[in-house]
């Protein structure tokens, strides 16, 4: 076989279109990311609920209310990182990456203001237990990596 036609069919295979993609394999990847996504979400509000009956047995109502604000503080910086980010099924890895930092940006933005709000309006708070209550909804993140969530089939 000449060079010249073993390049050719080389550069056939290669070539890179539009769109390549395969629309059930894409069904299912969507559905992966979104029972992954919804699960982690899923799994911020167990921990804030959990931890919101803790301190209200332990450190009493205002604790508890505290600790309920501050995870929800992060579950709302989810939602929205989790609006923005997926909103496109499949782009180009360019167009990924910029839905990804604006959606980062929008749930810093998000949590600045809301923790900001929540320290001017709500006098009786007790930071230390928002903050508690923030980073135990955030580790989240970490427990779902050791959870396969699976979209549930209806």
């Amino acid at each position: 076989m000449p060079k010249n036609i073993v390049f050719r069919q080389c550069a056939k295979l290669t070539e890179l279109k539009l769109a390549p993609y395969n629309r059930r394999v894409s069904l299912v990847v969507g559905m992966v990311k979104r029972a992954q996504i919804y699960g982690v979400i899923r799994l911020q509000m167990w921990i804030t609920g959990v931890l919101t009956l803790l301190l209200a047995g332990l450190a009493g109502k205002n604790a508890a209310l505290s600790g309920l604000a501050g995870g929800g503080v992060s579950l709302l910086g989810s939602l929205v990182y989790a609006r923005i980010a997926f909103r496109a099924g499949f782009a180009p890895p360019a167009a990924l990456l910029k839905l990804h930092f604006a959606a980062e940006m929008a749930k810093l933005a998000l949590t600045l203001v809301v923790f900001a709000a929540l320290f001017v309006f709500y006098r009786q708070v007790a930071a230390l237990w928002v903050f508690a209550g923030y980073l135990a909804a955030a580790s989240a993140y970490w427990f779902g990596l050791l959870f396969n969530f699976t979209a549930r089939k209806n």
